[in-house]
């Protein structure tokens, strides 16, 4: 009888043979990066045993009359039944449907977890499996790995499903489309590290200011990256230090020198993902760097560099992959196959953490423990980037006992001093209208607040012809309009009074003479303070950043970090609060003021170490999902505002109004529906009707007369 894997939309078909073998090879080859050949290989060949069953044929030789057959289920039995081999039975198991819950020998067909299926009943017989592939029936998973504690058994058993997923992807796709564009990119990281030298050559070349100076200082160390050995580092580099540029001459130089495969640049926010995908697209070229994340679109065209950047997206096979904590983390929680393939490409890579302190507090223990995971036991090299170094000892000690974290820059204390720009003070307590009163008094002043109707509100009270308000009630678009005009005016020295909330703290580049900062967490009041005398213009005793509170605290969701802050403020004076000395102590506290369990708050270690993937993946949510879309009408999104309320739907349609929408709850929306003031062609967003509720200078807002709760 002739096997098949596959068939072809025009008649080719694809021997089952042929597909087992060539999917083992690819896996194999991928888990190689961390000495598991052997198990990957033999994996592949189990995975689409069930195919030697006759149903299964039924339906490969006439897959539009007869109905799709399991065919997973076979392989994953004999793995665990037979080999005794629990990755393995993973792996097949869900290499169609994603990974599982292990579940209980009680649970019966309906449950979906693993023991139901190893326990079902009635599967074709396969044995004409045996007389065309030849498998090892020895104990073929390496020594490291039958020594690991239950979360790395578990992480191991992720990693190797990545290397069988993509493995029987690409395979797959190789059959079925020959003529899909070429996925290797064809560049080292030994051509892109002479690319950065021969940037960094022009643009640093006979530095004459102090800062760019220092700056120069601080990137020569980092070109040193070939003297390290893989590991755990931080790059602590005060704000205006050169960081981006910086930390990826490290990684480059460091994995030449250790022949590592990839280097990932992780990011808190996508307002800061682009600006950095531009400075390395200017070094390398459009061609190698990947921008990966949920406001990007590769579409399919004609464009080879395009397309070939479209297909990593897939899998992350390519030389420098920008990307989000977002996509990062949920990615290394997921269970679905589509997630996971990317997973084996980890290993052997340099992981730069930018602005490493914004890691999740609720997730921070499960971030810690997968980084150090992927560093001990795959090869991988991890660097903690930042201006204000979280302090993880204490974490690192509990998650990964035995590894260390260590400190690229030497001096970092000098580094603080030099790049010091402003001083520190606090200005009081204030109610709103007389905050703005102090605010109007300065020519030109950035003011962050911790609330979105503290911003409204505070803007209400400031001078007409040159206040300015930013928050997440305002769309993108709107948001950028806003701080072009802000730029232009901070250059041209015209009067300008501008509100925000905290998202202008990272990766928005103004520079102000003067900043005010509601308290909060110290690492959010340096990021303020780097938006004033960021260039270092103004002497240090006139650049002042206003610490400030409100007569009427509202309760806060940084209740913590500012605990910590107050705790910090009474060991160090405001003027010492910018170095490395008050930065570790405030994180010593919020640490010590939110309680151990807090730090995973959902569980998640407790469920990876039971091998439940699928509630991991469910609980394991860095932004919460539980909001709408809410989109606000453009004469330049007009199209695309027909095709929603005709119900045409697309990824990239979605993405094209990605700059028009605003985020809100559920509640919120179905609120604004049943008072008029929108539409909600579909349960997932909504579309804005009244124009009244939405003002391009300060967002979403409702009068008084209709507030009621609505925001908050």
């Amino acid at each position: 009888m002739e096997w098949i894997a596959h068939l072809s939309d025009d008649g080719r078909k694809q021997s089952l043979k042929a597909h087992l073998e060539q999917v083992a090879k690819l896996a194999g080859s991928f888990a190689s990066a961390f000495d598991s050949r052997d198990e990957a290989y033999r994996i592949g060949l189990l995975h689409d045993m069930g195919k030697y069953g006759d149903h299964s044929q039924k339906h490969m030789q006439d897959p539009l009359n007869t109905p799709k057959y399991d065919h997973s289920t076979a392989g994953a039995q004999y793995a665990f039944l037979t080999l005794k081999d629990f990755v393995a039975a993973n792996a097949v198991a869900a290499h169609h449907s994603g990974l599982l819950d292990r579940g209980s020998p009680a649970d019966d067909s309906s449950s979906g977890t693993l023991l139901a299926r190893i326990q079902k009943k009635n599967l074709d017989p396969t044995d004409s499996f045996f007389s065309e592939i030849r498998l090892s029936k020895e104990m073929l998973l390496p020594s490291w790995v039958q020594s690991l504690d239950p979360f790395g058994r578990q992480f191991y058993i992720r990693m190797i499903f990545s290397c069988l997923v993509d493995a029987d992807y690409l395979d797959t796709e190789r059959f079925m489309d020959p003529d899909l564009p070429d996925r290797q990119f064809h560049v080292s990281l030994d051509f892109l590290l002479e690319q950065l030298k021969k940037y960094v050559s022009v643009k640093f070349q006979s530095p004459t200011t102090a800062v760019n100076i220092k700056r120069a200082e601080i990137l020569s160390c980092c070109f040193q990256g070939n003297r390290f050995e893989r590991g755990l580092y931080s790059l602590t580099v005060p704000t205006g230090g050169g960081k981006t540029i910086s930390s990826m001459a490290f990684a480059l130089t460091h994995a030449v020198k250790t022949h590592q495969k990839h280097i990932i640049f992780v990011v808190p926010y996508t307002s800061i993902i682009e600006q950095n995908t531009q400075v390395y697209r200017e070094i390398f070229g459009p061609d190698v760097v990947l921008e990966h994340h949920s406001g990007v679109e590769y579409t399919s065209n004609t464009d080879e560099e395009n397309n070939r950047l479209r297909l990593a997206t897939e899998n992350w096979d390519a030389p420098i992959i920008v990307t989000t904590a977002v996509q990062f983390f949920e990615s290394l929680y997921a269970s679905r196959t589509s997630r996971c393939r990317k997973l084996h490409n980890l290993a052997d890579s340099v992981i730069i953490f930018d602005e490493a302190q914004m890691l999740p507090l609720h997730f921070l223990k499960p971030c810690v423990k997968v980084i150090s995971e992927l560093v001990l036991h795959y090869g991988a090299t991890a660097i903690l980037c930042t201006a204000t170094q979280p302090a993880l000892n204490g974490i690192l000690e509990e998650c990964a006992p035995g590894i260390t974290c260590k400190e690229i820059i030497p001096d970092t204390e000098q580094l603080f001093s030099f790049f010091s720009r402003n001083t520190f003070v606090h200005s009081g307590t204030f109610d709103e209208q007389s905050l703005a009163e102090q605010l109007s008094k300065e020519s030109q002043v950035l003011c962050i607040v911790n609330t979105r109707r503290s911003a409204q509100n505070i803007y209400s009270f400031l001078p007409e012809e040159s206040r300015f308000h930013l928050s997440t009630f305002m769309t993108p678009h709107d948001r950028t309009i806003v701080l072009n005009t802000v730029r232009d005016r901070l250059i041209h020295h015209l009067p300008c009074h501008l509100v925000s909330t905290s998202l202008i703290e990272c990766g928005v580049d103004v520079d102000f003479p003067c900043v005010w900062r509601e308290e909060t967490g110290l690492d959010s009041i340096l990021q303020a303070a780097g938006r004033c005398n960021r260039e270092g213009h103004q002497n240090l005793e006139s650049s002042f950043v206003h610490i400030f509170s409100f007569e009427k605290e509202t309760r806060s969701l940084f209740g913590a970090q500012t605990g910590a802050f107050r705790n910090t403020v009474r060991s160090y004076s405001y003027p010492l609060l910018n170095t490395p000395a008050a930065i570790h102590f405030y994180f010593e506290e919020l640490l010590a003021l939110k309680s151990n369990q807090s730090l995973d708050f959902h569980h998640i270690l407790e469920d990876c170490c039971k091998c439940n993937f699928k509630t991991t993946a469910e609980h394991f949510k860095l932004i919460d999902e539980d909001t709408r879309m809410l989109y606000i009408p453009n004469d330049s999104i007009r199209s695309e505002l027909f095709l929603l309320r005709s119900g045409t739907y697309s990824r990239a349609l979605f993405r094209r109004l990605n700059s028009f929408g605003v985020s809100v709850y559920p509640a919120t929306l179905d609120r604004m529906v049943s008072m008029g003031y929108a539409e909600k062609p579909d349960t997932f967003f909504g579309i804005l009707l009244d124009s009244r509720v939405y003002d391009p200078s300060t967002g979403l807002s409702l009068s008084e007369n209709n507030a009621e709760a609505i925001f908050i």
